[in-house]
């Protein structure tokens, strides 16, 4: 009996202490859990004008609530279960996605192929040092007449400004976050990241790199990517060990 009360006595004046060190770690873990990424997966938006046509299948990605369009402006979002559903590619998760496009020859001189872009802002910019672990899922649509190439080049670039590109403009880069991609499927992309500097943008592309298309001929062909389920959280000291 009296190791009993000599545990319970114990235990009263640890077990504050011993309950606020777990609720401390597990805050730590779940802050280090935290998607940076504001609406990963597309499912916010503003409101949809009351004219949109009722053929309409799509919604330019405007509405798109924490991403900017820039490029070549045609960014489509896509909603499953609503009318704006003509993608004939469902979302990876979930309802919503968008669609970057890759186009082989714009309508000026010389021709050097166009695409469009979607950035965020990173919730909190990453910690130099740190270690992250970025993952997105993409579907590159089938398309015979595109040089293959073109899936060596679409990826996630992180960045410390914000990066609009000019509508006949392509962002020319070697860094970006990408991997070995076949179409007609959904694929994830998995990287680990250490933080050199305070990144804290996000941009979502087809970047012109050295495995970037040299064929541009004048014929209409769009290449359709479609993003869903964008994360990226820091991997704590417990992850560390697995990485």
């Amino acid at each position: 009996m009296h190791q009993i009360n000599s545990c319970q006595r114990k235990y009263n004046l640890l077990g504050p202490r011993i309950i606020l060190v777990i609720f401390f770690k597990t805050f730590l873990s779940a802050l280090n859990a935290q998607n940076l990424i504001p609406n990963p997966s597309f499912e916010d938006h503003k409101d949809f004008p009351k004219d949109m046509p009722k053929d309409e299948c799509y919604s330019n990605a405007y509405y798109l609530k924490n991403w900017t369009q820039s490029g070549f402006i045609n960014n489509i979002y896509y909603l499953k279960d609503t009318k704006l559903n003509c993608a004939k590619v469902d979302p990876q998760n979930d309802n919503g996605m968008v669609c970057l496009k890759y186009i082989e020859s714009c309508p000026f001189e010389p021709p050097c192929g166009c695409a469009n872009y979607l950035t965020a802002k990173l919730i909190f910019p990453l910690e130099i040092g740190e270690l992250y672990k970025l993952t997105y899922w993409v579907y590159a649509k089938e398309n015979a007449i595109v040089e293959k190439t073109w899936l060596n080049c679409i990826g996630a670039y992180l960045s410390l400004e914000n990066k609009k590109m000019k509508v006949h403009e392509m962002l020319e880069t070697e860094y970006f976050f990408g991997d070995s991609l076949e179409m007609g499927k959904w694929i994830k992309v998995e990287k680990n990241i250490k933080a050199l500097c305070n990144l804290q943008y996000i941009t979502l592309g087809i970047f012109k790199n050295e495995s970037f298309p040299i064929l541009h001929r004048k014929i209409p062909n769009d290449a359709l990517v479609f993003f869903d389920n964008i994360n990226l959280e820091k991997i704590n000291e417990i992850g560390r060990a697995h990485v």
